[in-house]
């Protein structure tokens, strides 16, 4: 049987709004990430939800709460679905790690499997978190699973189920409060849309 994938980026954060990455430290939502959140409850709502997963930092936590509705919902905590930990390029704009080392730079964008972030996670490492979620989807029961996560994930999870080098993510833009819809048939992904934050919140 087919099954189909809503896999939600959480809200805007101050760093979003920066353009700084972000992903071991856990930056609260601000307002109007709270408000895209509280939006999503409109689309989760159409949903027929099956199982839910959530990463662990407050920015998702906070926005599945709002999204489903519940002060303490029924999900499941997945460590794997948490952000690429950038270490010492934390907070720094693209621009910033670019301009600090431009050969590390340059690995990372192209994808080099012996490529670390300083003081942080080998991309061997985050790829092997998102291989373990890419088999959890294949494997789930439910028809319908939500996930709750950061744009990094979403972005190597299509690469993954389309079959995509990893390098290539960029070509996905998952904004902050988007859902991304995968169609599961026969462990084979179908990307049936990226919905951005302005296609269902409110001036």
């Amino acid at each position: 049987m087919a099954k189909r994938a809503y896999l939600f980026r959480h809200g805007l954060t101050e760093a979003n709004l920066e353009s700084r990455l972000v992903g071991a430290t856990d930056m609260p939502l601000i307002e109007e990430g709270r408000k895209q959140a509280m939006a999503m409850r409109s689309l989760v709502e159409k949903i027929k939800v099956g199982a839910v997963y959530c990463s662990p930092m407050v920015r998702t936590m906070d926005t599945a709460r709002l999204a489903l509705g519940q002060e303490d919902p029924d999900m499941e905590i997945d460590e794997n679905l948490r952000e690429a930990d950038f270490g010492d390029w934390e907070m720094m704009t693209y621009e910033d790690a670019w301009s600090q080392d431009r050969k590390l730079a340059l690995k990372w964008t192209r994808g080099d499997e012996d490529f670390r972030f300083p003081e942080g996670e080998s991309l061997v490492s985050f790829l092997k978190r998102v291989s373990s979620v890419h088999e959890r989807l294949i494997d789930e029961e439910e028809e319908n699973v939500v996930m709750f996560t950061h744009g990094g994930i979403i972005g190597q999870i299509l690469c993954q189920m389309l079959h995509v080098p990893a390098n290539r993510h960029m070509i996905f833009r998952i904004p902050p409060a988007s859902l991304t819809i995968i169609d599961i048939h026969d462990g084979m992904g179908v990307l049936s849309g990226i919905c951005p934050p302005e296609f269902y919140t409110k001036e």
